[in-house]
């Protein structure tokens, strides 16, 4: 019988063994989505010792995979068991390969991917000492993009709007807080030498050599995000019906915001 399978999304459930060793050669983007962090892990793969792979969740897939041993056959119910849970030192030397197999030798090697920012603690257990980046961008921002993009979100009530809004709100607003994760808003990728700017201070804070003409080469990298994209929730449909219905200031204050912003 042909059976699709699918790894279970955690818990986590770690097998026993040592820690993992310091990972200051590892970074993360841990961001929602229509954030800009796909722009921004292009960019710092900009510098030759700096390889953050754009979804491509290898990282992520190993942890699930060998945290839980479990799997789940699509169609029937329940999970089948099938292996061990590996330590967090285990899961990261299967990390370590992937590293050796995609990072070209580049000195500092990671991965981007929201589900990161969700199971953050876990990336650290397996990546201590690890840098972690995260994106935030206006809420209101964020909702009329992604509407623009997802069917499902564009067809939710207001109140499921707002539920995005808030979500969202409180993930950039823990973001601020925790001194441990590097915070990079939307709209200061949007200008070159403010672009340049941020993406070498990220550089030098992962450790590597940041020239000039790496930096001309992030303030000349192209930004794909279609022009208006700042501020655009002034004119969306789907931010309209969510301000009729609610007061979203709060929100917008949690991420250093005014709705005249």
């Amino acid at each position: 019988m042909d059976m699709q399978a699918r790894i279970v999304d955690g818990p986590f459930q770690w097998g026993e063994g040592p820690e993992p060793s310091p990972a200051e050669n590892w970074a993360f983007i841990a961001a929602g989505a229509r954030t800009g962090s796909n722009a921004l892990a292009r960019m710092l793969s900009l510098h030759p010792d700096c390889y953050i792979g754009n979804e491509e969740g290898s990282t992520f897939a190993l942890m699930t995979i060998f945290s839980s041993g479990y799997y789940a056959i699509i169609g029937q119910e329940g999970f089948i068991r099938w292996g061990p849970q590996f330590s967090p030192a285990q899961v990261r030397q299967l990390c370590e390969t992937w590293r050796e197999i995609c990072g070209g030798g580049a000195r500092i090697v990671g991965d981007k991917q929201a589900a990161l920012w969700c199971y953050r603690d876990e990336v650290r257990r397996v990546f201590p000492g690890c840098h972690l980046v995260t994106t935030i961008r206006h809420p209101l921002d964020q909702l009329a993009s992604a509407c623009a993009y997802n069917e499902e979100i564009a067809s939710r009530s207001a109140a499921g709007l707002l539920d995005y809004v808030c979500y969202h709100a409180d993930s950039f607003a823990g973001a601020q807080r925790d001194e441990t994760v590097a915070v990079v808003r939307f709209e200061d990728l949007a200008e070159g030498n403010r672009r340049a700017e941020v993406v070498g201070d990220l550089w030098r804070g992962f450790g590597l050599p940041v020239t000039e003409e790496l930096c001309c080469r992030v303030a000349a990298a192209e930004f794909d995000a279609p022009p208006g994209a700042i501020g655009r929730w002034r004119t969306d449909a789907h931010v309209a019906r969510v301000l009729a219905a609610y007061d979203v200031s709060a929100q917008l204050a949690l991420c250093g915001y005014g709705g005249d912003r």
